[in-house]
């Protein structure tokens, strides 16, 4: 299971290589990062009023249907203050999109499958490919049991927790110069196109030739225009 910390990475890197950078506003996009991209995590505070943090994570919050619902609701509340209620919507299932990626490819120290059920109503069961080699720094990346029994939140604050924040950030930082790469990529082949548009031949202008008749009306000289020509 990520830390926020790798969340934050993560929803960066997925805003920074799946939007434009051009329109987007900065604090839109710092909640987007710091909010969004962590919000499946909510699940966590009816655990914790129960006494058991992880009893309901990983839960229907973890599904595509709720980024879906976040999204349209981001867009229908904020899509005429920040550029229309596509982009808002766009932004923010990306970000909350983010999270799900990374619960599905990193699993739960704890020994939990690194499943969550993405697809949920439809299929209830957890699903995920865990990147290979990570079980190795499980040790590393879980609270002993003293510092849980001290309760979640000092067990977070606590050298094991900082450890694992760091080690998160190791882990998720490698995405970031990978959105920069893909962004640079898709911003080269739009130049590619720009210019091969301009390359093309000019087609030639219409230009119109005043053809000059005399023809008595009413004892009065007229002057008429023929059709055109091609310049």
């Amino acid at each position: 299971m990520p830390t926020s910390v790798a969340h934050i990475i993560g929803g960066y890197a997925a805003l920074e290589a799946g939007t434009k950078r051009c329109g987007r506003p900065g604090i839109f996009f710092l909640v987007l990062i710091v909010v969004v991209a962590n919000l499946p995590d909510l699940d966590f505070v009816p655990g914790i009023l129960v006494g058991d943090a992880g009893l309901y994570h990983r839960g229907p919050s973890h599904s595509i249907l709720a980024a879906a619902a976040v999204a349209g609701l981001a867009g229908w509340a904020l899509g005429d203050r920040l550029g229309g209620a596509r982009r808002v919507a766009l932004w923010t299932f990306i970000a909350y999109g983010s999270h799900l990626v990374l619960d599905m490819l990193i699993p739960d120290p704890s020994g939990g499958s690194a499943g969550i059920p993405v697809l949920w109503p439809v299929i209830a069961s957890e699903l995920g490919t865990p990147i290979p080699g990570l079980r190795v720094l499980d040790d590393l990346r879980t609270l002993t049991h003293l510092e849980m029994q001290n309760g979640f939140f000092r067990g977070l604050f606590s050298l094991s927790g900082v450890r694992i924040f760091l080690l998160d950030a190791v882990l998720a930082l490698p995405l970031v110069p990978l959105a920069w790469g893909l962004r640079a990529r898709r911003e080269r082949a739009v130049k590619r196109r720009m210019a091969s548009r301009s390359s093309l031949p000019l087609q030639p202008k219409r230009r119109r030739v005043e053809v000059a008749s005399r023809r008595p009306v009413a004892g009065v000289l007229v002057t008429t225009e023929r059709g055109a020509a091609r310049g």
